[in-house]
């Protein structure tokens, strides 16, 4: 129903933001790379996919096509809903989800969250020649380099755990990889990175 819309953000809550379009504000579900692509007060083109269930409607935002053919593409394997298919994007390693995919890389698919083998392998099955067909490369999800992933994965549970929510420690781990290989150097950047 709607491709995309035009407006200035207005709010960024952890996992929705709100747009404001000729004095109507819309509030949509949006994954850890949207958040971080975009700042209140900046006028953007965000596309959506509007959600329509039988107790209410919603509406899902992403600043790139590529993240929401793959989100379309993920809603359409069942056992994945709406929910679960925004968190496996906002997955530090969701960029890589296609050559995962295309790979048939079943161990790496399953560390994504709420994702297990049997899960993985359906994806694989259900989804390869979809992504053939549409030829979805590397989504520009600031993915993890595969050889950092352990560390960087290592650093963003570990600052879970100290209570930091999974967006607040992809984006803060994704903001200081560059300056140290070491999941406890990376854990200590990352901790100054979110104190400012």
């Amino acid at each position: 129903m709607y491709r995309y819309i035009k407006g200035s953000v207005q709010e960024i809550v952890d996992g929705h933001m709100v747009v404001e379009n000729n004095g109507i504000g819309y509030l949509m579900s949006i994954s850890h790379n949207t958040m971080h692509a975009v700042e209140i007060g900046e006028d953007i083109k965000i596309y959506t996919k509007l959600i329509v269930r039988e107790d209410e409607m919603s509406l899902c935002g992403f600043i790139e096509t590529e993240e929401m053919e793959m989100f379309e593409l993920l809603i359409g394997v069942s056992s994945i809903g709406p929910k679960s298919a925004m968190n496996i994007l906002s997955f530090p390693e969701a960029g890589n989800m296609p050559d995962y995919i295309m790979g048939g890389d079943v161990k790496s698919l399953s560390k994504f969250p709420g994702i297990g083998k049997k899960t993985a392998e359906r994806i694989i099955l259900e989804l390869r020649d979809k992504l053939k067909k549409k030829n979805i490369g590397q989504i520009g999800m600031s993915p993890l380099k595969k050889t950092d992933s352990g560390s960087q994965n290592e650093a963003i549970q570990a600052l879970m755990a100290l209570g930091y929510s999974q967006a607040e420690s992809a984006e803060a781990v994704g903001s200081v990889t560059q300056e140290s290989a070491d999941a406890q150097e990376i854990i200590k950047l990352a901790l100054k990175h979110l104190m400012r």
